[in-house]
């Protein structure tokens, strides 16, 4: 079909995805297997292969005879250990002494096939293969660079023929996917849980199978209130995994997961959250699900305000685990419009440097239309094929608000071969609960909070709330309203408080005891009220409702950075930068080439590029020194770097990025931008990676 023909699938000779798998998978050495790997199905053998028969068969029996777990017990006997291990940060194993732990095995069973220079190649290997980012590949290429083939001691001699050499490289190969396979892979797997985190990026981080049980058992038990354990087989469920944080863990559920061939959860709301978020988008009023609704509140703050104000950036502890379910049905009333929807799916075709590309697209209504007609205002497009009969169907407004409380109330998850019913709160990984988050909390402040703000406004991405207003007097009162709010799920993290007045220094209690809040008012002394047998307790006797205590710093809120004048520039976190990368290994140039227009496109929001921000200069600086860091990490693991390629992916992005502004109505001299773009080049050194 013209679908099947448009998909081309990359083949992984190494399947590093097994690493993250929940279950081990066993360490399989056999010599037949051996045999097939690297010759194939082949019977018969000259003189030459049955010399590397004979080398793989030390191989087997040495590898028999070796006890991994006794070795990985001496090795890693100081990172099994419990004691003085508070967090699970706390336990990360280090990758090049893991790197050490299998090359130290590799020295022991592999002495028969690599001399001491390929030795040393292969233990680089073994550091690809841990330190690679959560969804990059390993190649062929990868595998069999940099070794010196034919001092190998499979073969009997040195010297060949170029046939024989080619010979010999595919032979090797078929040993290296073999290794890593069903020796290097399943050892890691069998002794360490290997996971990425909610904070690196696509890092991955290492745990040994012990530390990261007594962990993560510990959490799930401490934090089952939530949830019930149910003792039957469940047809429909979710599976669940932990994933690390700075202070504890995350519980994701993955509802994506289709059991038994049946759709699933997420695929049955999907339609349902089309026709919810095309209803309510536009009427939401404190909570915001996209960039341009940002730059919209602030714009329409920033008309009649005063220069300096005070901002407060926290968020609420637990969420979506905190929201009560029982306003659900009320809230869901109120936000469908109609009684009466209609979904109609289509597809379109494009060709992209010769390549056909398909995507689907979603059209939400209120009625059937003609096709023609839904798509009158996307025809300008050209080379692009229309498909149309894809998926129509018409959706009841009763049915859809039963479909949700029914699809939450009944949210069964598998954790570790037991199932579990949630009985609060939203679940995670659920492709509604975003939206239903920011549903519920604007309910919330048509109820009690919006009374609050006369001069300031409080905008909120689902559950980071950022106050800002000119009167100190509307942060006292809205932390007074909210204190008494934990019956609705509101209560908030003061570890992660900030704020451009101070408020984050006085608080280094467990929490504010908010029965004094009116203490708040004037910021003169501290008395500090310490119990050793109870919690922690700050009394902050006064807060002065003075713009003196206004500093020039700014608050980190969704990726971005506010001072007290409103000007915006970006949040960027270099710590983790190198993994926020993904080398693809096919046509790696031109697949970055084509991510340019989208890097520039989503990173050119109204909020940072418009005339009133006096950082507009800067962020642009910003963006193209971001994207130069990451051309730098793209050369790095290049297998060669293209002076002239470079040169082009520079001019092609001052080129997209100036298009970009020029559409966004962003007035700057072009001599100006160009000299920003050169400088943010320079400051990248990305010529330190061309060999001159």
């Amino acid at each position: 079909s013209i679908f099947g023909g448009c998909r081309k699938g990359v083949v992984r000779v190494v399947d590093r995805g097994c690493m993250f798998y929940a279950h081990k998978r066993l360490i399989e050495i056999n010599l037949d297997k051996l045999k097939i790997a690297i010759f194939g199905k082949k019977e018969n053998f000259n003189k030459n292969e049955v010399y590397m028969v004979g080398k793989f068969e030390i191989f087997v029996r040495r590898m028999a005879k070796v006890s991994v777990k006794s070795i990985f017990g001496k090795y890693f006997k100081e990172e099994n250990c419990l004691e003085n291990k508070v967090k699970i940060m706390d336990c990360a194993v280090d990758c090049k002494k893991i790197q050490n732990f299998l090359f130290c095995l590799c020295k022991k069973v592999l002495g028969s096939v690599f001399d001491f220079y390929n030795f040393r190649i292969l233990k680089g290997k073994l550091g690809i293969l841990l330190k690679r980012n959560r969804f990059e590949i390993i190649c062929k290429n990868d595998l069999i660079s940099y070794f010196k083939i034919n001092n190998l001691k499979i073969f009997e001699f040195r010297k060949c023929l170029r046939s024989e050499y080619l010979q010999r490289c595919r032979y090797f190969c078929g040993l290296m996917i073999f290794l890593f396979n069903n020796v290097f892979i399943p050892i890691v797997s069998q002794y360490f849980y290997c996971t990425e985190t909610s904070f690196s990026k696509y890092k991955i981080f290492y745990f040994t199978k012990k530390i990261w049980d007594f962990f993560s058992k510990r959490y799930f038990l401490n934090n089952l209130s939530n949830f019930e354990k149910v003792n039957i087989n469940c047809e429909e469920y979710s599976p669940a995994r932990l994933i690390p944080k700075k202070d504890g863990f995350r519980l994701i559920t993955n509802m994506s997961y289709s059991v038994a061939g049946k759709r699933s959860m997420n695929s049955k709301l999907r339609s349902i959250y089309d026709i919810l978020k095309n209803d309510t988008i536009d009427s939401l009023k404190n909570s915001v699900i996209k960039k341009k609704q940002i730059y919209q509140k602030f714009t329409s703050y920033t008309k009649n305000i005063e220069k300096d104000n005070f901002i407060l950036k926290i968020d609420i502890k637990s969420c979506y685990d905190n929201i009560p379910l029982k306003f659900l049905k009320k809230i869901l009333n109120i936000s469908f419009k109609s009684t009466k929807y209609c979904i109609r799916k289509y597809c379109t075709i494009s060709k992209s440097d010769k390549e056909y590309k398909i995507r689907t697209h979603r059209i939400c209504g209120k009625t059937r239309l003609p096709f023609l007609e839904l798509i009158k205002n996307k025809t300008f497009k050209k080379n692009i094929i229309f498909y149309d009969n894809v998926f129509d169907e018409e959706f009841d407004k009763k049915k859809m608000i039963n479909f949700i409380l029914e699809s939450m109330n009944k949210n069964i998850i598998k954790y570790r071969n037991k199932f579990y019913l949630q009985k609060q709160g939203l679940p995670q990984g659920c492709i509604l609960s975003s939206l239903l988050c920011s549903l519920y909390y604007d309910w919330l402040d048509e109820k009690f909070i919006n009374k609050v703000f006369e001069k300031g406004v409080l905008i909120r991405y689902i559950d980071d709330f950022l106050v800002i207003t000119s009167d100190m007097n509307e942060i006292i009162n809205f932390l007074k309203v909210t204190q008494n709010m934990k019956e609705y799920g509101i209560e908030f993290n003061f570890g992660k408080i900030d704020s451009n007045f101070g408020i984050e220094n006085l608080i280094k209690a467990n929490f504010l005891e908010f029965e004094k809040i009116e203490k708040l008012r004037n910021i003169n002394a501290i008395n500090r009220n310490r119990n050793t047998n109870e919690q922690r307790k700050l009394e902050i006797s006064e807060i002065k409702n003075s713009k003196e205590n206004i500093s020039n710093t700014f608050v980190s809120w969704c990726g971005y950075k506010i001072n007290s004048n409103l000007s915006i520039i970006l949040d960027i976190d270099y710590d983790y930068f190198t993994y926020s990368l993904v080398y693809n290994f096919v046509k790696p140039g031109l697949s970055f080439k084509n991510k340019i227009y989208f890097y520039f496109n989503r990173h050119s929001s109204e909020i940072i590029l418009n005339q009133n921000n006096i950082f507009l200069k800067k962020n642009i600086y910003d963006i193209f020194y971001n994207f130069y860091k990451k051309i730098k990490l793209f050369l790095q693991r290049a297998d060669f770097i293209n002076s002239g390629f470079l040169k082009n992916l520079r001019k092609t992005s001052i080129y997209i990025f100036y298009k970009i502004l020029q559409r966004k109505n962003v007035n700057i001299e072009y001599n100006c931008f160009y000299q920003i773009a050169l400088y943010a080049y320079k400051m990248a050194r990305i010529y330190q990676n061309i060999s001159k």
